[in-house]
């Protein structure tokens, strides 16, 4: 009997060398062991199977856990910048840029994995949320990016990219998005979420558009100078410009953040915003900093809540809703070599949800300013499907 016990067994017990055949024997010893998850299954489709799991290795890494959500990011980030790029990340790329240990990878991830949560519950998908990072490439060939799985070219040295290929992969609505997709480096679907991350910056044009003490806006040739380390094979200006079209953009540095939303108009220039905390620099607030990463580190006790959050505000800013904003409160040091921490906190009145248990699945049927409607399909424990022990309510304010 096929069962999703059969395909937990291949992913969690397969092989996946094959350099002396080991595949095809294992499936055959596996398939007529008596009390084995795949007794009796057809060879062909155990076989099929391992080589997907074996694929997996080779192409574009599949992330199907991540412990931080958009509620995590600081007030003055998301209000700031996020919250009018996050309605559109299927119309446009984001490309992180600058300082590390800050926030910037883990944004992306966040981003990436919020989009797939959203495009499920859209769809109705049985898909799990998951998202996938890249070094190369061309290593989304063999995994491409779709709908409800969101790509990410992390690290990958971005500034060796040449103009065309980071035209057409940071405009996910591309236009022949399957042609490119098909003849290219790298496999996607249209409004398919997608973004990429570097490290270069120019420090010297940085800080003569940081100089104010406050939110600043400043001219796009400044920005462009800014960016331009990590855009090297961008040869010509009208290349430049397009990708300013296409792509939204955040750069963290030592001195603060700048953001770029994606437009053909270059009179509107870009913004930049000091470190409200300059000793503890963070696009996350800090109550959820931690050194591991979010993809291991155990989910907070909170996490579902904040993932339904999540989703309604994303849900709402891409069909063109109003959102409250996030208000972001510093909480003064207490010794001297505490840097303080910076702590969120959202209205409780805007989203307001009905939740059911149904075979198993956590259910958030429509109610509220959001009408969110989000399945979870990972693992179940013991304290409940998010490893965190469910209460029994009605209808919720957050």
């Amino acid at each position: 009997m096929i069962s999703a016990q059969g395909y937990a067994f291949i992913r969690e017990h397969g092989l996946r060398s094959n350099n002396r055949n080991q595949l095809m024997e294992w499936a055959d010893a596996e398939v007529n062991r008596e009390g084995s998850n795949i007794f009796g299954w057809p060879a062909a489709k155990v076989d099929t199977a391992l080589r997907n799991h074996q694929k997996g290795r080779a192409n574009a890494e599949p992330i199907t856990r991540w412990s931080l959500t958009v509620k995590d990011f600081a007030g003055w980030f998301l209000n700031g910048a996020l919250k009018f790029m996050i309605g559109t990340l299927h119309l446009h790329g984001v490309s992180w840029i600058g300082k590390s240990r800050v926030g910037k990878g883990s944004g992306s991830k966040t981003l990436a994995w919020t989009h797939s949560a959203c495009s499920i519950q859209k769809k109705g998908s049985a898909d799990d949320v998951a998202f996938l990072i890249a070094k190369q490439m061309d290593f989304f060939k063999g995994e491409p990016t779709t709908d409800v799985l969101p790509g990410i070219f992390d690290d990958g040295f971005l500034q060796k990219v040449t103009a065309g290929v980071l035209k057409a992969f940071l405009k996910p609505i591309e236009e022949d998005a399957l042609l490119w997709a098909r003849w290219g480096v790298c496999g996607f679907e249209r409004g398919s979420c997608r973004q990429a991350a570097a490290n270069p910056s120019d420090r010297d044009a940085e800080g003569a558009a940081s100089d104010a003490a406050t939110r600043n806006k400043y001219d796009v040739d400044r920005f462009k100078e800014i960016v331009a380390p990590s855009l090297q094979e961008v040869k010509t200006e009208e290349d430049f410009n397009a990708i300013l079209a296409r792509s939204h953009f955040v750069v963290v540095t030592d001195l603060g953040g700048h953001w770029r939303v994606a437009s053909a108009d270059l009179e509107g220039g870009a913004e930049s915003m000091p470190w409200p905390n300059p000793r503890a620099p963070d696009l996350f607030a800090s109550e959820v900093r931690d050194t591991s990463s979010p993809a291991v580190r155990p989910l907070p006790s909170d996490y579902a809540d904040k993932m339904e959050w999540s989703i309604g505000y994303m849900s709402s800013l891409v069909e063109g809703r109003d959102v409250p904003a996030v208000a972001t409160v510093h909480v003064a040091p207490m010794f001297g070599d505490d840097p303080g921490r910076a702590v969120s906190l959202v209205g409780r009145q805007h989203f307001g949800v009905r939740q059911a248990r149904r075979g198993g699945k956590r259910i958030v049927r429509p109610r509220g300013r959001f009408g969110v409607s989000f399945r979870w399909r990972g693992r179940r424990t013991s304290r409940g499907r998010f490893g965190v022990s469910p209460r029994r309510r009605g209808r919720r304010t957050m």
